[in-house]
């Protein structure tokens, strides 16, 4: 994989992983809750996630989630129903007082990547797209998996930052309940209009 290729690669990633997602979106309501520091674990279990999903599509699992039609509709009825579940609690989540029952778990966090199709659809785009023909596969996969596991460390690490700071302005309730609520429904339709559209 030349440089050139690498670096369109990183491009791809950073237009697609920058963008809101249910990652992106429930990093945000998170910290903008409970804070940054208790985001962390949550955070952390995103990444894991992602780096999952990464490898698992390059060695062959997103092949067959394309080859398998059925098989891609279970994961998006389940991915769904888990985005939508988890959304519910964020819009829920209460990070007044010191409150840490609702705070979702390093293992929310690692299921949120791979129940989400629209991480597979990446992936495998990002693979058939930028892996070069006659050259040794592997070598390229492991740049390519490291390229995009950098860049989505970056976005979502900004994203939870980000509800950081919606939290040292949003100082009343009622306006963090609201933005909780708004990026809860735009976590949910992240993911609901593509399905509709495809």
């Amino acid at each position: 994989m030349s440089w050139e290729l690498l670096g369109f690669a990183a491009l791809f990633g950073l237009v697609l992983m920058a963008t809101p997602g249910p990652a992106n979106l429930s990093l945000m309501a998170v910290s903008a809750s409970v804070g940054f520091q208790r985001a962390r674990l949550y955070l952390f279990g995103i990444w894991v996630g992602g780096f999952l999903v990464t490898a698992l599509v390059g060695l062959g699992v997103g092949a067959l989630l394309q080859a398998q039609p059925l098989l891609y509709g279970v994961l998006q009825v389940v991915g769904f129903g888990y985005i939508a579940w988890l959304a519910w609690r964020l819009a829920h989540l209460d990070g007044a007082h010191g409150t840490t029952h609702a705070e979702p778990s390093f293992w929310a966090g690692a299921a949120l990547h791979p129940l989400n199709p629209k991480a597979y659809v990446m992936n495998v785009t990002a693979f058939a797209s930028f892996i070069a023909p006659g050259m040794a596969y592997d070598a390229q996969a492991v740049f390519l998996g490291l390229t995009l596991g950098l860049i989505m460390i970056v976005c979502t690490t900004t994203w939870a930052l980000g509800g950081e700071l919606l939290r040292h302005w949003l100082t009343q309730a009622r306006y963090a309940r609201v933005v909780r609520q708004v990026l809860a429904v735009a976590m949910v339709a992240s993911v609901a209009i593509p399905m509709l559209l495809v």
